[in-house]
C-alpha cells in the first residue's frame, strides 16, 4: 500500500510540474471589460472582471492561503502537534500505531521518497523562480533603453543636431539661446529634415515673403512721387519754352529796330554801307520762331496731361496695396511669426523636457542596476522559506527528532498565506497584463487586439482642435501607433502618406493659411491690371519728342557773328567822332547828322549787344528745354518700366505667397511618426504586453510549486512525525528496561488467566492476530522482557491477559 501511494505522489507531483508551467494567465476564461470604458468598470462588467480575478486568483492568493493554512491547522492538531487532546478517530495514537504504515520499518522508505520529492520539488520551484527573476534586469535594462532610444528619437523629430547635444552637455536651453540671437536662430542649429530645421526655414521663408512684399508696395508709393516729379518737370519745360518764346519775341523787336536803324544811318551815306551790315544781313525772326514755341507748350500741355492720366491710373491700386494691402499683409506676417515663434519654442521646450527625461531615465536605470546582486534573489530568497522549512522537517524525519519537523511545521503554518499572498499578487498581475494586451503569443504592432479595443473605447469620442482642423482621436490611434519605417539607404525620410503625423491624423488642412491670405492675395491680383500706364507714358514720351523737335524748329541768328558787327559799329563810330574823319564818309558834311549817325551807331552797339545777349539766352533756354525734355522722357519711361516691374512683382508676389502657402503644407515630409510606431512596438507590446507577462508568468508556477511542496510536505510528513514520535517511545521504553529496577519498586500486574506477574515499564510481547509476538515500532527492532515468573500467594491474574497493552504516546 506505501509503494502504490508513494508512486502516485511522484506521478501527481510530476503532473504538478508540468500543469505548473502551462500558464496560468492563459488557462483560466475571463470576460475582461475592453469595450466599457474605465468610468464605467464599476457597473456589472467591471465587478464582473474583478470577481473574475478574485475566484482565478484564490482571493488574491489570501483566500487559498487562509483555507490551507486552516486545513494545515487541523491537521498538524490531528496528529498530535499541540496535544494529544486533539487527536481523535482515526487519528488516536493507538489507533495509528497498529497500521502497517507506521508500525513496520519497510514501509518507512516511501515516507522518505515521497517526502525527498516533495522537497526536490519546493527546490525546483525556487529555481524556477530564480531562472525567472534572472533575466528580469536583462528585461528592465532594455525596457530603459527602449525609453531613452524613444526619448532620443523623440529629440531628433523636433531637432536633431548640436541642440540635444549641447543640453546634454549641461548647457541650459536659455545660454543656447542666447549665443545664438535668439529662438529661431537656435532652430537654425537643427538638422535638415527635423522639425526644427523646417520650422526656421518657415520662418525665414515667411520673413523673406512678407517683406519682399512690403517693400515692393512701399516702393511703389515712389512711382506715384516720380510721376509727381515728371509732371513738375514737365512745368519746368513748359515755363521754358514760354521764356524762350518770350525771348524770341524781345529778339524780333531788336531784330526790327537794328534793321530800322540801320537803314536811317545807310541812307545819310551810301559810303557806310562798306563799314556796317546790311539791312538783309540782319538776323530776323520769322512766323515759325514765333508760332512754335507756342505748339511746343501745347505738346508740354498733352505731356503733362498724358503723365497725370498715368498716374492717375497706377494711384487708385498703388494707394489701395499702400493703405489696405500693407496693413493686411503686416497683420498676416505678425500672426504667423508669432504662431511659429510660439511653436519654435514649445519645440525647444520639448527637446529641453526630452533631454531631462532621458537623464532621468539614465539615473534611474544606473540606480535600479545596482540592485540586481540582490534584486534578481529576493523573491527566490522569499519562496526558499519552503526548502528551509522542508529541510528542517527531512533533518527532523532522518536523525528521529521532532523539534526540526515541528520548526518546520510551524514555519509553513505562519508563512504560507504571505506567500500566498505574494503568489495572489503576481496571479493577478499576469491575468490582468495578459487581458489588457490580448496578444496571445503575437508580439506584434497589430497583434494585441485587446489593447487596441481597451484603447478605442476609451478615446471614445474624443477629439482635438488643431487650428480648425478636428481630429477623432479613435478614428486614427491605431494607424498612429502601428505608423512603420521608411527611411532611404542613408537613414533620410522617404515620405508616404501612411508613414507621418499630418497626413495620418488629417489634420494637413490645419496648415493651410490659404483663408489667412486670401484677402491679400486677392488685392495683389486684383491690383495687377490696374498697374498698366504703358499707352499713357507713351502718348507722354510721343508729345515731349513732339515738343522737342518743334522747339527745333524755333532758331533766330543762328550762327550769327554779333562781335563783328559791333567792332565794326564801334571802328565807324570812332571814325565819325574824329573831325578830321568824319568828312571824309559824307558826300555832303553836315555836323547834325554827322551826330545823329554817333548816336545811331551807340544804339546799334547797345541794341546788338542785347540781340547777342538774347540769342545766347534762346540757345541756352532751348539747350535747357532739350534737357529737361529728354528727362521728363527718360524718367517716363522708367516709370513705365518700374510700373511694369511693379506689376511683375506683384504677380510674383502672389505667386510667392502661394509658395509659402505649399512649402508650409510640406510639414509633412518633415514629421515622420516611425517614433510613435517604434515606441508602441518596442515599450508597449515588447516591454509591457511581452516581457513584463512573461516575467510576472514565469514567477507563477515555481511559487505553485513552492507551495504545493510546502502543503504536501506538511501534510505527509506530519504524519512521518507519528514515525518519529514511536521510535522515540520505543527508546524511552529501553531505557527504563536497562535500568534494571528494583522488585519492590515495580508495580506488578497479575494475568488472571495464567498466573503470571509482569513489570509496568517492560516492553511486552504484543499479539497481532492472535498470535503473540515482539512487536517492532518505529525503526528499531527491540527484544521484549523476560517475563517474571508467578509468585505462590499472588493475586489473580484477569482473562484479557494475552492481550496487547496500551501503551501511551507521550514521551516520559
Amino acid at each position: 500500500m506505501g509503494e502504490h501511494a508513494a508512486r502516485w505522489l511522484i506521478i501527481a507531483s510530476f503532473c504538478a510540474l508540468v500543469a505548473a508551467q502551462q500558464g496560468t494567465a492563459s488557462t483560466g476564461k475571463r470576460d475582461f471589460p475592453a469595450d466599457v470604458k474605465f468610468e464605467e468598470w464599476g457597473n456589472g462588467a467591471g465587478q464582473t472582471y474583478a470577481q473574475q480575478l478574485a475566484v482565478q486568483s484564490g482571493g488574491a492568493g489570501i483566500g487559498l492561503g487562509f483555507l490551507f493554512t486552516l486545513l494545515m491547522f487541523f491537521h498538524m492538531c490531528c496528529w498530535g502537534f499541540c496535544c494529544n487532546c486533539c487527536r481523535c478517530c482515526c487519528f488516536k495514537s493507538d489507533v495509528v500505531q497498529e497500521r502497517a504504515c507506521w508500525r513496520e520499518k519497510s514501509y518507512h522508505k516511501y515516507f522518505g521518497i515521497s517526502a525527498v520529492v516533495i522537497f526536490v520539488i519546493s527546490v525546483i520551484g525556487v529555481i524556477v523562480i530564480f531562472t525567472s527573476q534572472s533575466t528580469l534586469y536583462t528585461r528592465i535594462d532594455t525596457a530603459y533603453d527602449n525609453v531613452g532610444t524613444v526619448l532620443m528619437d523623440y529629440e531628433d523629430f523636433h531637432c536633431k543636431g548640436s541642440v540635444p547635444e549641447r543640453l546634454r552637455s549641461g548647457e541650459s536651453l536659455e545660454s543656447i539661446k542666447g549665443s545664438t540671437g535668439g529662438t529661431t536662430q537656435t532652430l537654425g542649429l537643427c538638422a535638415s529634415g527635423s522639425v526644427g530645421r523646417f520650422l526656421y526655414d518657415s520662418n525665414v521663408k515667411v520673413n523673406s515673403t512678407f517683406e519682399g512684399i512690403v517693400t515692393l508696395i512701399d516702393n511703389m508709393e515712389g512711382i506715384l512721387t516720380s510721376l509727381d516729379a515728371a509732371i513738375n518737370l514737365v512745368a519746368t519745360a513748359d515755363s521754358i519754352a514760354v521764356s524762350i518764346n518770350n525771348t524770341v519775341f524781345k529778339m524780333d523787336n531788336q531784330s526790327d529796330f537794328i534793321v530800322a536803324v540801320l537803314g536811317d544811318l545807310l541812307a545819310t551815306s551810301t559810303n557806310f554801307s562798306a563799314y556796317v551790315p546790311a539791312t538783309s544781313d540782319i538776323p530776323t525772326v520769322d512766323s515759325t520762331d514765333k508760332t512754335y514755341p507756342t505748339v511746343t507748350s501745347t505738346a508740354l500741355s498733352e505731356v503733362s496731361s498724358s503723365l497725370t492720366t498715368a498716374r492717375n491710373e497706377v494711384a487708385s491700386p498703388i494707394n489701395s496695396l499702400v493703405n489696405t494691402t500693407r496693413k493686411e499683409l503686416v497683420s498676416n506676417w505678425n500672426k504667423i511669426i508669432t504662431e511659429l515663434v510660439k511653436i519654435d519654442n514649445q519645440l525647444l521646450d520639448q527637446v529641453d523636457k526630452a533631454v531631462k527625461a532621458e537623464k532621468d531615465v539614465d539615473d534611474s536605470q544606473e540606480s535600479t542596476g545596482s540592485t540586481e546582486s540582490i534584486g534578481k534573489l529576493i523573491l527566490a530568497l522569499v519562496y526558499s522559506i519552503s526548502c528551509i522549512s522542508l529541510i528542517f522537517m527531512l533533518a527532523g524525519w532522518f536523525f528521529s527528532k521532532r523539534w526540526p519537523m515541528c520548526l518546520g511545521a510551524y514555519t509553513i503554518l505562519l508563512l504560507f498565506m504571505w506567500l500566498c499572498l505574494i503568489l495572489g499578487l503576481f496571479l493577478i498581475l499576469t491575468m490582468v497584463t495578459y487581458d489588457t494586451c490580448g496578444c496571445e503569443g503575437d508580439y506584434t504592432q497589430e497583434g494585441c487586439k485587446t489593447l487596441w479595443t481597451l484603447l478605442e473605447t476609451n478615446v471614445g469620442s474624443t477629439k482635438y482642435n488643431i487650428n480648425g482642423q478636428e481630429v477623432v482621436l479613435a478614428a486614427v490611434i491605431k494607424n498612429i501607433f502601428t505608423c512603420g519605417v521608411s527611411e532611404s539607404a542613408n537613414g533620410t525620410y522617404m515620405y508616404t502618406p501612411e508613414t507621418n503625423f499630418v497626413d495620418v491624423l488629417n489634420v494637413l488642412p490645419a496648415f493651410n493659411f490659404s483663408k489667412d491670405t486670401a484677402k491679400s492675395r486677392n488685392q495683389l491680383l486684383s491690383s495687377v491690371d490696374q498697374l498698366n500706364v504703358t499707352s499713357s507714358i507713351n502718348q507722354a514720351v510721343q508729345y515731349a519728342t513732339q515738343g522737342m523737335n518743334s522747339m527745333a524748329q524755333v532758331s533766330v541768328a543762328a550762327n550769327y557773328n554779333f562781335t563783328y558787327d559791333v567792332q565794326r559799329y564801334n571802328y565807324l563810330k570812332s571814325e565819325l567822332q574824329n573831325p578830321t574823319r568824319a568828312p571824309t564818309y559824307y558826300p555832303t558834311f553836315s555836323a547834325a547828322t554827322n551826330l545823329q549817325n554817333i548816336v545811331r551807331l551807340t544804339e546799334l552797339t547797345t541794341t546788338t549787344y542785347d540781340f547777342s545777349s538774347a540769342y545766347d539766352t534762346l540757345e541756352s533756354n532751348k539747350t535747357s528745354f532739350n534737357v529737361t525734355t529728354l528727362d521728363i522722357e527718360s524718367q517716363a519711361q522708367d516709370i513705365d518700366t518700374r510700373v511694369q516691374n511693379a506689376q511683375t512683382s506683384v504677380r510674383n508676389s502672389n505667386q510667392d505667397l502661394v509658395d509659402l502657402i505649399d512649402f508650409i503644407l510640406s510639414i509633412n515630409r518633415y514629421t515622420p511618426c516611425a517614433i510613435a510606431g517604434n515606441a508602441w512596438r518596442n515599450i508597449v507590446v515588447g516591454d509591457f504586453c511581452k516581457n513584463t507577462y512573461v516575467t510576472l508568468d514565469e514567477v507563477v508556477p515555481g511559487a505553485i510549486l513552492c507551495l504545493m511542496a510546502m502543503i504536501l510536505g506538511l501534510f505527509l510528513m506530519a504524519m512521518m512525525r507519528e514515525c518519529v514520535v514511536m521510535e522515540q517511545q520505543n527508546v524511552s521504553m529501553v531505557e527504563i528496561d536497562v535500568k534494571s529496577p528494583e522488585p519492590a519498586q515495580m508495580d506488578i500486574i497479575t494475568s488472571p488467566a495464567q498466573g503470571q506477574s509482569i513489570a509496568t515499564g517492560a516492553v511486552m510481547p504484543m499479539s497481532v492476530g492472535g498470535t503473540s509476538s515482539a512487536t517492532n515500532y518505529g525503526k528499531g527492532d527491540y527484544t521484549p522482557a523476560p517475563a517474571i515468573s508467578p509468585q505462590a500467594n499472588s493475586p489473580s491474574v484477569p482473562d484479557d491477559y494475552n492481550k496487547p497493552p496500551v501503551i501511551s504516546s507521550q514521551v516520559v
